[in-house]
């Protein structure tokens, strides 16, 4: 299986634009910390993790606000700041 990273593009702008479409031009970020499983671990479908680290959406929002403005250089690690933000705000906007 591939994802091909245009179609991948195409497919986030489309949800991001019906947000838009539905008025949610924020989202609250009423909670900072998650509980996060290291990658190793968290493709393994034979054992169940027992290790967890925490991560910070504010901190992934500030790493991704430091690439748009030319404070960090972009890497592909920014899709994981992103992915957690889009969960939330996948999770929250539902509700």
């Amino acid at each position: 299986m591939k994802v091909n990273v245009e179609r991948l593009r195409a497919i986030t702008n489309r949800l991001l634009d019906h947000m838009l479409e539905e008025g949610i031009n924020e989202v609250d970020l009423s909670s900072d910390y998650y509980w996060n499983i290291q990658p190793e671990l968290r493709y393994d479908k034979y054992d169940e993790p027992t290790v967890f680290t925490m991560g910070q959406l504010s901190e992934d929002l500030q790493f991704l606000e430091q690439i748009q403005v030319g404070e960090r250089p972009p890497t592909s690690y920014g899709l994981v700041w992103a992915a957690a933000l889009l969960r939330f705000i996948g999770e929250q906007v539902v509700k």
